[in-house]
C-alpha cells in the first residue's frame, strides 16, 4: 500500500515536468503591435505611443514625418516580449504621421517579424489650442505717427517667442506720394512730397504667425518722425522689435518736402528733379550693398544638417542632434569684417527642443540680423542604430538566454524533485527502521515472556505429574495392601 502511494506521487511529479517542458517548447507566433493615446489633439498636448512585442524580441523605431511634434520621452528602441512607451508634444497646428515599426525583430523560433505587415502608422491632426482674445483693431492705416496700432492678445498657450523682426509691408500716406518697392530685407526708402504737404503718416503690416496663419506676429513697432515736415530731407525711423524682445530691425524713410514754388523756382525745378533722380539711384545702390552684406554669409554646425539649407536671408532653421552633446560646434561667418556675432542658447543642451540664437551686430552695436536654430536632441536615434548594427548578436544572446532560462528552471525543478524524493526515502527509511526496532523489541520481549510462561507451564506440569505420581503410588500401595490382606485371608481359610 505504501509503495503504491509513493509511485503515484512520482508519476504526478513527472507528468507536471513533462507538461512544463512541452509548454515552453511550443511558442506562440510572435507579433509587434502599437497603440496611440489619441489621433486628434491640440497644440501643447501630449501624445503617448505604446509598442509591445508578443513572443518576440528585437529593435524597433518610432518616427514622425515632420516637426509638428517633438519627443518628450522615449524608450530604448529594443524590447524582448515586453512593452515600452514614447511620449510626444504637439508643437504646431497641422497634421503629422507617427510610425512605429520593427527594424530587426524575430520570434522565439527565429522567424523574422515582417516589417511591412507590422508597421503601425498613425495620422494625427493637431488643432490650435483654445485662445481667448481681447483685441483692439490693428490700425495699419495710421493718420499720424503717434496713432500706431494696438493689439493686446491674451493666449492660454505658451509658445516659443518669435525672433522675426520683419514687416510684411510699409508705406506712407498720402498714397499718391507713397513708394512701391518695399521688401522686408530693404531697409531704406525715399519719397517726395510737395510743399503743401506738411506731414505724412506711416502705415505698415506685420507678417503672419507661422504657427497660426489666422494671426499676425506680435512684434512692437515704433515710428519716429513725419509729423512735421520741413523743406528738404526729413528722416523717418520705423523700428521693429520682435516678440522675443531682443531682435530689432529699423526701416528708414527719407521724405523730401519740396520748396514753395515761385517764379525763380520754376527755373530750377527741372534741375531739382534730376538731382532727386540721382539721389534715388544712389540710395538704391547703397541699399543693394546693404542687402548683400547684411547678416551671415556662412553657417555650419559640425555633425548636424540644417533644414532648410542655409541662405543669408533665411533666419529660421531646424536641426536634429543624435549625439549626447551639451554644446554644438557652430561656424558663423559674417558678410562684413565689421560685423560681430553673439551665440545664445548653445550650452547645456537638453533632450528635446533647444533654441539657439545667432545675433549679428553692426559696427555701431545695433542688431542687424538674428538667426534662430531649433535643435531637437534625440538620443534614441543613435540607440536604435546601435541596436540595428548588433541585431544578429543580440538575437543570439536572446536565444541563448532563453535556453539558459529553461535549463535553469529544469535544473531547479529536478533539484526540488530530488529533495522531495530524498525526504520521502529518508522518511520511509526512518519509519521502516523504527518498525524493525519496535518489531525486534517486541519479538525479544515476547520470546522471553513465552519462555517464562513455558517454564511456568513445565514447572506446573512437573508438579502436577509429581503429585499425580504420588497419588498413583499411594493408590498402588493401598491396592497392594488390600490384595495382600485378601490373599492372606484366603490362605487362612484353606488351611
Amino acid at each position: 500500500m505504501k509503495n503504491l502511494k509513493f509511485k503515484s506521487i512520482i508519476t504526478i511529479i513527472m507528468t507536471i515536468i513533462i507538461m512544463f517542458i512541452l509548454k515552453n517548447n511550443s511558442n506562440a507566433v510572435g507579433t509587434f503591435s502599437a497603440i496611440i493615446s489619441s489621433t486628434k489633439v491640440n497644440v501643447d498636448d501630449i501624445i503617448t505611443v505604446k509598442v509591445k512585442a508578443n513572443n518576440c524580441a528585437g529593435s524597433y523605431s518610432i518616427t514622425a514625418n515632420n516637426s509638428n511634434v517633438s519627443i518628450v520621452s522615449s524608450g530604448s528602441g529594443f524590447i524582448d516580449n515586453s512593452s515600452e512607451e514614447w511620449t510626444f508634444k504637439a508643437n504646431k497646428a497641422g497634421t503629422v504621421t507617427i510610425t512605429a515599426k520593427p527594424i530587426d525583430m524575430t520570434d522565439y523560433d527565429n522567424n523574422e517579424i515582417d516589417v511591412e505587415k507590422n508597421s503601425k502608422p498613425f495620422s494625427i491632426t493637431i488643432n490650435e489650442k483654445t485662445i481667448a482674445n481681447n483685441n483692439d483693431n490693428n490700425n495699419n492705416n495710421n493718420s499720424n505717427s503717434n496713432s500706431n496700432s494696438s493689439n493686446t492678445t491674451t493666449k492660454t498657450t505658451t509658445e516659443t517667442k518669435s525672433s522675426n523682426a520683419n514687416l510684411s509691408n510699409l508705406g506712407i500716406k498720402p498714397a499718391e506720394y507713397d513708394f512701391n518697392d518695399f521688401t522686408h530685407d530693404k531697409l531704406s526708402y525715399t519719397a517726395t512730397v510737395p510743399y503743401e504737404t506738411e506731414k505724412v503718416s506711416v502705415w505698415y503690416s506685420l507678417p503672419k504667425n507661422p504657427n497660426n496663419t489666422s494671426e499676425k506676429l506680435k512684434s512692437t513697432v515704433k515710428v519716429s518722425g513725419g509729423s512735421k515736415l520741413s523743406v528738404g530731407n526729413n528722416e523717418i525711423k520705423v523700428t521693429v522689435t520682435a516678440e522675443d524682445g531682443k531682435t530689432t530691425k529699423t526701416y528708414t524713410i527719407n521724405v523730401t518736402r519740396q520748396a514753395q514754388k515761385t517764379e525763380e523756382n520754376n527755373a530750377t525745378e527741372t534741375q531739382n528733379e534730376k538731382t532727386q533722380e540721382e539721389l534715388e539711384e544712389k540710395q538704391e545702390n547703397e541699399n543693394e550693398v546693404v542687402a548683400e552684406t547684411k547678416g551671415l554669409k556662412e553657417l555650419q554646425i559640425e555633425g548636424v544638417t540644417l533644414t532648410p539649407e542655409f541662405s543669408t536671408d533665411v533666419y529660421e532653421y531646424q536641426a536634429t542632434l543624435t549625439e549626447d552633446k551639451e554644446k554644438l560646434d557652430i561656424t558663423a561667418n559674417t558678410t562684413s569684417e565689421e560685423e560681430t556675432v553673439t551665440i545664445a542658447g548653445n550650452e547645456n543642451l537638453q533632450e528635446g527642443e533647444n533654441v539657439i540664437s545667432i545675433i549679428v551686430y553692426n559696427a555701431e552695436g545695433e542688431v542687424e540680423a538674428t538667426y534662430q536654430i531649433t535643435v531637437t536632441k534625440d538620443l534614441t536615434a543613435k540607440s536604435i542604430a546601435a541596436n540595428s548594427e548588433n541585431s544578429a548578436t543580440k538575437k543570439k544572446k536572446i536565444d541563448f538566454s532563453d535556453v539558459r532560462v529553461k535549463l535553469i528552471l529544469l535544473v531547479i525543478i529536478l533539484v526540488i524533485i530530488a529533495i522531495i524524493l530524498l525526504r520521502v526515502l529518508i522518511g520511509t527509511g526512518r519509519q521502516m527502521s523504527e518498525y524493525d526496532e519496535d518489531e525486534e523489541d517486541y519479538d525479544e520481549e515476547d520470546e522471553n515472556e513465552f519462555k517464562q510462561e513455558e517454564k511456568q507451564e513445565t514447572y506446573e506440569y512437573n508438579v502436577f505429574k509429581d503429585e499425580q505420581f504420588e497419588i498413583e503410588t499411594n493408590d498402588e500401595i493401598k491396592e497392594k495392601k488390600k490384595s495382600s490382606r485378601f490373599m492372606h485371608k484366603r490362605k487362612g481359610k484353606h488351611f
